[in-house]
């Protein structure tokens, strides 16, 4: 459970972040231990559904990183920052039953995230725990189409 007090203060924070960086940012991003969407073990987080999404939306926020839940998922919902789960670092695995709208990658696996960081692209690559390429996404800073369409697979070898 999110103490009322401690997600004020956390949604006060991205406010007071975003309201100082300009117009332009390059990204933005925003990193929690829940996730806000989320078709594994523990569902959406009504609390962050409610209070901090809406000030993901106004502020633009590119892509939300979460744990939490014991797996790997890509989200993309129209109109809301791409959602990052990882959640594979050691514990018992659950399983995302497949498939649901806007769910464009789920996995149980151990595993952990890359990301590389340009002005105009971002590349993020879910490795498993060899440290072997398992998925890679890229998206375009300038991308204005559907979330899916922004967030496009790249093939692996």
């Amino acid at each position: 459970n999110l103490l009322k007090d401690d997600l004020k203060r956390e949604v006060d924070f991205v406010k007071q972040s975003f309201s100082q960086t300009g117009s332009q940012p390059t990204w933005r991003l925003v990193v929690g231990h829940h996730p806000i969407r989320n078709f594994g073990k523990h569902g959406e987080t009504a609390q962050l559904v409610s209070e901090l999404l809406p000030v993901l939306k106004q502020y633009q926020v590119d892509f939300y990183l979460a744990g939490h839940d014991h797996d790997e998922q890509v989200i993309a919902q129209d109109g809301e920052p791409y959602y990052l789960i990882c959640g594979g670092g050691g514990q018992d695995l659950y399983h995302v039953p497949a498939p649901h709208d806007g769910l464009l990658y789920s996995d149980s696996d151990y595993s952990f995230i890359k990301m590389d960081v340009e002005s105009t692209d971002m590349t993020i690559t879910y490795y498993d725990a060899d440290a072997k390429v398992k998925v890679r996404y890229t998206s375009r800073r300038a991308c204005k189409g559907s979330a899916s369409a922004c967030l496009q697979k790249v093939e692996t070898p």
